[in-house]
């Protein structure tokens, strides 16, 4: 397959976007992340994680999380702030060597471009419309931005690496039923994402702040609870209940900062009817009482 082929089945499947700031002491826990993401980083520095690899991400940059890294994070500045524009394709993306050995996206990209920044607010304000024409708008601007990362990174890659690269794709995918050989070359076996899988992924992102009723998602999906659960840990890494309570925790820590609403009142938001509970699995994942992280985010 080549570039200009892949380039042209590609389709991109937008799930989810907002504005994150977050204070200097701010630790995202080292998870499996099951949809890609593009962050530019607005203002502050932080460094990440991604499958062992550490970089460092500042002002004007956009970071690419592939689909399946393990990732952790840390900011190192107050007011780190930043756009996370999450999805999934319609091919596989699995392999984290493919976007930027086949598509020429790199990891980190510098952005001074007003018009890029634009499309990373015009998604998020997009998501709150109520016009019907809402999903292609967002659709478009994501792939507005893909286009402009691949532009980028076109021509990064000497003939030779291209060549290897082709090879390398066409060697993973003639052996992707040898999972061992795989493994040996340090490489993710294919796990292509089941289709029921992701609409119950882009389901409980839409719907995070409603309570968890797997019944629900299993009549929706026409799966057994015992295969959802089964099949949803194999393709994110978590049980429905770990991811909807790490989407609840995002969005809590977001209205934190950026809101003074009250606690009790946050809590109800994103899904938890008693404020202590939702302290302590706030605590759990951050580290610090909701009061102390609003509080320290402000001095």
């Amino acid at each position: 397959m080549s570039e200009q082929v892949l380039r042209n089945s590609l389709r991109l499947n937008f799930l989810y976007a907002d504005k994150y700031i977050f204070p200097s002491m701010w630790i995202y826990p080292r998870n499996r992340v099951p949809y890609s993401m593009l962050r530019l980083i607005q203002n502050g520095k932080a460094r990440i994680t991604i499958d062992g690899e550490e970089i460092v991400v500042q002002k004007n940059q956009i970071l690419y999380v592939p689909q399946g890294c393990e990732m952790h994070c840390q900011a190192l500045e107050d007011d780190f702030t930043f756009i996370s524009i999450r999805f999934t394709a319609a091919i596989p993306l699995y392999d984290t060597e493919l976007w930027p050995e086949r598509l020429g996206i790199q990891k980190i990209t510098e952005c001074d471009e007003p018009e890029i920044h634009e499309y990373f607010e015009r998604i998020v304000s997009a998501k709150t419309s109520s016009t019907a024409g809402k999903s292609f708008r967002m659709r478009g601007y994501l792939e507005l931005i893909m286009a402009y990362l691949v532009d980028c990174g076109a021509g990064i890659l000497s003939d030779a690496e291209a060549k290897l690269a082709e090879e390398r794709y066409r060697e993973q995918y003639k052996n992707r039923h040898l999972p061992n050989q795989i493994a040996q070359r340090n490489m993710k076996p294919e796990l292509k994402m089941d289709t029921r899988i992701q609409s119950v992924v882009e389901y409980l992102i839409m719907h995070h702040d409603k309570s968890l009723n797997i019944q629900l998602l299993c009549e929706m999906v026409s799966l057994s609870e015992s295969s959802l659960r089964r099949l949803f840990k194999e393709h994110t890494g978590k049980s429905p209940s770990e991811f909807i309570n790490e989407l609840r925790m995002m969005t809590a820590a977001r209205r934190l900062l950026e809101t003074d609403d009250r606690i009790s009142d946050i809590a109800s938001k994103v899904g938890y009817d008693d404020p202590n509970y939702f302290a302590r699995m706030f605590k759990l994942n951050f580290g610090i009482a909701p009061r102390g992280y609003r509080s320290i985010s402000r001095e």
